[in-house]
């Protein structure tokens, strides 16, 4: 929506979205957005694919306080999200499945709160971090032992200084290429 490439939200935080199951694409675009998202009730939400795609300057008011537990896919969902720094450690992602593309652009996100995030059901990593040049996080308690693939998972993150990657369980990936 070329009209989301400057909304700055209010009344926003007060939307009732707790029959949401998608926010497939809900911000994509938003390059200057800066609303408060705190009292979103996403519970029953099973896809954030694309939800942040290319939202260059969003802020991330709020999204500690979102419940995560239901979502299975996180592709692409911070994709382009360059300047993000937003807290996740009230994320639940225990059934995510994919984190394709999740954080990739996502250049100066620092990755608040990912050190806290169940993994385990997790079969893809691919291009995870791609070009999240600047990150710095604690992965060390990433349960990666259902990951199938590590393609371009840390590729071009030419600054990304994630701590804890010594131990992960690689041995189910058939795929490392471009990992770094």
């Amino acid at each position: 929506n070329p009209k989301a490439a400057t909304f700055v939200g209010t009344a926003i935080s007060k939307w009732d979205t707790a029959s949401a199951t998608t926010l497939h694409y809900t911000f994509a675009g938003a390059r200057e957005m800066n609303a408060d998202l705190s009292g979103w009730k996403v519970a029953k939400v099973v896809t954030l694919e694309q939800t942040f795609r290319d939202a260059s300057k969003f802020t991330g008011t709020g999204l500690s306080a979102w419940d995560t537990a239901s979502a299975t896919s996180l592709y692409l969902t911070f994709d382009g999200a360059s300047v993000l720094n937003a807290d996740l450690t009230g994320w639940k992602v225990a059934k995510v499945v994919t984190l394709k593309w999740t954080f990739s652009g996502a250049s100066k996100f620092t990755g608040t709160g990912l050190s806290a995030w169940d993994t385990a059901s997790a079969t893809s990593l691919y291009g995870t971090f791609f070009y999240a040049s600047e990150m710095n996080a604690d992965l060390s308690g990433w349960k990666v032992g259902k990951v199938v693939t590590l393609y371009e998972t840390f590729s071009s993150a030419s600054k990304f200084t994630a701590t804890g990657l010594s131990a992960w369980d690689t041995a189910s990936a058939t795929s490392l290429s471009n990992t770094f």
